[in-house]
């Protein structure tokens, strides 16, 4: 609906601000281009035949390079310093890595007999599995825990007994609300927005 609206405005020029569109599904930038430029990139069905897989999006971006303007952290906030990256390997709990076998047992049977929709959506299942088992539908065993919420708790806490503020993504809403309640249960104050 909010597609339509828009491709039904009549004005002499138009601009997309955007986040990240090329980090999002393909058909993301197809449809703010198709709202720019009605038919540039073709309908969604010859976009995506064309633009599927890294040769293609090869081509796309040699194709839409001249309309679009990328800015990077250092030309909009030359005064923020450099990010700092620390990767913290977390091993799963006992159940968590049982659930996690058990998913990874599933997509290996999965690859042999269906197809990449499939395929994808047992890799989103293991990802799930990795922040919290819970976040997959059915029973699970009673210690399957999750060792990445723990160690998030913990670090949250240390931050906050130092005065520090944190900010925390997840691309699962549902993984939110379960940080949500352990930080409920840890007395650390919240907000969170989705």
């Amino acid at each position: 609906q909010v597609t339509r609206v828009a491709k039904a405005l009549r004005t002499s020029r138009t601009v997309a601000l955007t986040g990240t569109p090329l980090e999002n599904r393909l058909l993301d930038l197809w449809s703010i281009m198709d709202f720019l430029n009605p038919g540039l990139l073709g309908s969604a069905e010859e976009f995506t035949a064309r633009y599927e897989g890294p040769r293609g999006q090869r081509g796309l971006a040699a194709r839409i390079s001249p309309l679009i303007l990328r800015r990077t952290k250092d030309a909009v906030a030359p005064e923020l310093p450099p990010r700092t990256e620390e990767i913290l390997h977390v091993e799963m709990t006992p159940g968590q890595r049982l659930v996690y076998d058990r998913e990874l047992l599933r997509a290996r049977e999965l690859l042999h007999t269906r197809g990449p929709i499939e395929m994808l959506a047992a890799l989103t299942r293991l990802r799930q599995v990795c922040c919290d088992p819970a976040l997959l539908p059915g029973p699970l065993p009673a210690e399957a825990g999750s060792a990445k919420l723990e160690a998030l708790v913990e670090m949250l806490s240390e931050l906050a007994e130092e005065g520090h503020f944190s900010l925390v993504f997840s691309q699962f809403t549902s993984m939110l609300d379960r940080i949500r309640v352990a930080l409920d249960q840890a007395g650390l104050p919240h907000l969170t927005l989705t």
